[in-house]
Formats: structure tokens, sequence, C-alpha cells
């Protein structure tokens, strides 16, 4: 970072480019992978009824949507930034060279949830109940990449100019949503867990952890 408190500096931008696309990267390595191995497929094996296929329907769509979110906010920051760059690089007589990337958004997979495991339809209360706490997990890391995103912003070329301003704030809104979802998502899954457990009982090991 420069030290002066107005100014160009490319390599600052550049170096902020790569790390906003980094903490891209570990968001969504939270919102699938870690999604996928902790919740969806843990859940397959423990809850599998007509309910949980709608209920991993509509997490689905709500995963996909922040993730086309968090991709969208990523490449308006870095879109911005390359301008920006190439603006005070010809502003100040300097040399910039706008920064490649590609932003490959997944779907979340949800295919292993079944209504019912080898003709067996049914939930296991106890084991479904502490798999809904891994979205905690997944939650905290997604927090984590954006917090990093603001971080990165805050420290990057834009010096006394009050460009990232206007980022920081949408990062900081999609902290916010992030956090109010996976909250509002963990309390309904643990209800309909709940309220599945009053329809079929608890099924305990009749259902099988395996996939």
């Amino acid at each position: 970072m420069s030290k002066f408190t107005t100014g160009f500096n490319a390599l600052d931008i550049m170096n902020t480019i790569k790390n906003i696309k980094g903490d891209y990267d570990s968001i969504m390595y939270a919102l699938h992978h870690e999604n996928e191995e902790k919740f969806v497929n843990k859940m397959a094996g423990v809850w599998a009824t007509k309910r949980a296929i709608k209920f991993f329907k509509l997490y689905k769509d709500d995963i996909d949507s922040l993730t086309k979110r968090v991709a969208d906010l990523t490449d308006v920051a870095i879109k911005g930034i390359n301008e920006d760059g190439k603006r005070w690089a010809s502003t100040t007589e300097n040399d910039y060279t706008p920064v490649t990337y590609t932003l490959s958004p997944n779907k979340l997979n949800v295919s292993n949830i079944k209504d019912n495991i080898d003709g067996d339809a049914g939930i296991y209360e106890s084991e479904a109940l502490s798999i809904v706490q891994n979205l905690t997990i997944v939650k905290e890391h997604v927090v984590l990449g954006l917090d990093n995103g603001i971080k990165h912003v805050n420290s990057s070329g834009f010096l006394g100019q009050g460009q990232s301003d206007e980022l920081i704030a949408a990062f900081t809104k999609l902290k916010d949503i992030v956090e109010r979802q996976f909250n509002e998502i963990s309390e309904a899954a643990t209800r309909i867990v709940k309220e599945e457990v009053k329809t079929y009982g608890d099924r305990g090991s009749k259902i099988s952890f395996e996939i």
C-alpha cells in the first residue's frame, strides 16, 4: 500500500483484485463444497421424506441466489477497480494493465436428498438436529470471505478518493444478508425436523447414515 494519503499505485490495485478474487473463491468453496459436504449430504443420510425434498429445493434456490449476488458484487468490484486503475494511470501518466479474471459460480447439488432410503421414509432426530448446526460453519466461512473482501477494498489503491465507500457498503450489506439468511434457515430447519419427528417418529438407526 502507498505511503501517501492520496495517489496512484498500480501494484496496490492489481493486488487488491487478486485478493478480492481469492475472497470470492473462498466464499464459493464454503457455499458449495463445505455446504454439500457438511450439511446437504450428511442430512441426506438421516432425513428422507417428501418434505425433505421440498426443503432442500428451496434451500438450493436460496444458496444459488446468494451465489449470484456474491458473483455480481465481485464482478462490479473488480471491474470498478480496473476502470479506476486505467483512469488514474491516464490522469497521472502512469501505466496500468487491467487484470483479467473469471468468475464461475456453481449451483448447489442437492440430488442426494431422497424421499426414502431403501423404502424407508423418515428422520433421525438427534443426528438431523446436530447436522443443522453445521450451517453455522458454512455461514462463518462465507462471512469471513466477505470481511476479507471489505478489508481488501479498504486497503486498496483507492486513496483519499472515496471510490471504495460504495463497495464497502455493498459488501457489508451482503454480509448482513448472509448472516440473517443462514440464521433463518437454521431456525426453519430445526422447526421442520421436529415437525417431521411428530409425523414419522424418530426412526433412529433405521435410516442409514451412508449415502
